[in-house]
């Protein structure tokens, strides 16, 4: 056998062996490790977002809302990991309509833990929260909350009571019948931006 054949065989060997073993990996890839991959894929684009139950309305005898939920969201910062808080409290302001002023010191004040959360405003409509998120700050998170409403004010207060931060009743009617209005919780799939924010 000649040096040429030798060298042909050779190559022909190495690219067998090339070509197998990227099947092999193509194998690992699409089958073996397939549900590991796509797992980590969806949770790039996808997230599962609890929905609390919305507590039930209380009405009078004609059928009015004496108690009812809406959705709103608390809005918190982190500003001991960004760069710029002043310029973020700066675009906060702007995006709620509200002075800066009123606002600026809770984005300026830190905390020796890295990861201080602090509290800017609470109960933000769904439009306030959108202008937030548009923003595209990453250490600016939404919650979301219900809130209970009482159309009425206190005027009925001693009879409907009130409802805690958890959404537990905590006296009158919203306490004696807490477990029919206090519903299921769901959830449902969201598809985020990079930003973290649905779209």
């Amino acid at each position: 056998m000649g040096p040429t054949k030798k060298r042909a065989r050779l190559v022909s060997g190495v690219l067998m062996a090339l070509f197998i073993a990227l099947l092999g990996r193509l194998f690992e890839l699409q089958v073996l490790d397939r549900g590991e991959l796509v797992e980590r894929a969806d949770s790039q684009y996808y997230r599962k977002v609890s929905v609390p139950a919305p507590r039930g309305r209380i009405l009078d005898a004609q059928g009015r809302a004496l108690a009812l939920s809406e959705r709103g969201y608390d809005l918190c910062f982190y500003p001991n990991q960004s760069d710029d808080p002043r310029r973020a409290a700066m675009d906060v302001a702007r995006a709620l309509g509200v002075p800066l002023e009123t606002i600026e010191e809770k984005f300026l004040s830190r905390s020796d833990h890295p990861y201080h959360k602090r509290y800017i405003a609470r109960a933000l409509t769904a439009d306030q929260a959108a202008a937030v998120c548009g923003i595209g700050n990453e250490w600016l998170k939404l919650e979301s909350r219900e809130v209970r409403v009482y159309p009425f004010g206190a005027s009925a207060g001693w009879l409907l009571g009130f409802v805690g931060a958890e959404g537990r009743g905590m006296s009158g009617a919203e306490l004696s019948f807490n477990a029919q209005l206090a519903g299921t919780e769901g959830w449902y799939l969201a598809t985020k931006d990079g930003r973290g924010c649905e779209v």
